[in-house]
C-alpha cells in the first residue's frame, strides 16, 4: 500500500492492494475494484462515495447507494501497451482526477515512482491516460 502525506483534517490515505483494490479514505469515500473478487469484497463500504470498476470483469449492484463509474482500464492499457499490466495505473490515474485536487498530481507521481520504481515510464503514461480519462 502507500500513503500519500496530507495536511490532518484531509484523512486522505491511497491504499493498493488486497484483492485489485483501491481505496481513498476509509473505503467509504472512494474506492476501485479491478476484479469481481474485489468489487464483491469492498463495494458495500462505499456508502455514498464513488465506486470505480472495470466493465469487463465486473457487473454493478444497481442496489448499492453509491455512485458507480465504469472504467474500462484493462482494455485501455491492452490497446495503448500490448498488455493489461498497466491497468492499476490508469485508475489510479483515474482516482486522482476524481480526487479534484485533494492529491495534487505530482504528489501521486512521487507516490507511485517511490512504491513501484520499475517501468516507470510506462507507469508515468498509464497514470496520464487515467488521469486524463473522461468516463
Amino acid at each position: 500500500w502507500t500513503e500519500i502525506a496530507l495536511p490532518p483534517e484531509k484523512k486522505i490515505i491511497l491504499t493498493v492492494g488486497d484483492g485489485d483494490a483501491f481505496g481513498i479514505g476509509l473505503l467509504h469515500l472512494l474506492n476501485c475494484a479491478m476484479s469481481k473478487a474485489a468489487y464483491q469484497k469492498f463495494s458495500h463500504m462505499v456508502n455514498k462515495g464513488i465506486l470505480i470498476y472495470d466493465p469487463g470483469f465486473v457487473e454493478p449492484d444497481e442496489s448499492l447507494l453509491c455512485h458507480q463509474t465504469a472504467i474500462p482500464a484493462r482494455e485501455l492499457s491492452a490497446e495503448h501497451f500490448g498488455k493489461e499490466l498497466s491497468a492499476n495505473m490508469i485508475l489510479y490515474g483515474y482516482l486522482i482526477q476524481k480526487l479534484n485536487g485533494e492529491i495534487d498530481r505530482e504528489k501521486a507521481l512521487e507516490a507511485m515512482e517511490q512504491r513501484i520504481p520499475c517501468a516507470l515510464e510506462e507507469n508515468k503514461k498509464a497514470f496520464e491516460l487515467g488521469f486524463s480519462f473522461k468516463a
